[in-house]
């Protein structure tokens, strides 16, 4: 009875921490479905974000100042993606923001 109640308890921690982060990237402007998944200690700035059904995510930092899209049965563990870099051949050394999508084949994973 004891490890049932246990069980319980963990699982209703995990799925109110999910519908915690699921809350604060919807307040953020972040796209999501309800089978996306955000775990451990992610740094997710910038603006267009769009992230697909039965993503997981980890202890990963995204930048998406030029926009991502992250598609469906993506798994990011301990991954950072920029979406902005310099122009090294201008001597204004201009920051130029360019779109990314992940996830076009299933299972697509990023590791370090």
């Amino acid at each position: 009875m004891l490890k049932a109640m246990i069980s319980l308890f963990t699982f209703f921690q995990w799925y109110f921490s999910q519908r915690w982060y699921h809350f604060r990237a919807w307040s953020m402007g972040i796209s999501l479905v309800r089978t996306t998944m955000i775990k451990g200690k992610c740094q997710i700035t910038g603006g267009a974000i769009s992230m697909g059904p039965e993503t997981i995510i980890q202890s990963s930092s995204l930048d998406a100042r030029g926009g991502l899209k992250i598609g469906r049965n993506v798994i990011m563990d301990q991954a950072t993606i920029l979406t902005a870099q310099h122009d090294v051949d201008s001597p204004l050394y201009p920051t130029i923001y360019q779109p990314w999508r992940l996830g076009i084949m299933p299972y697509f994973i990023l590791t370090p």
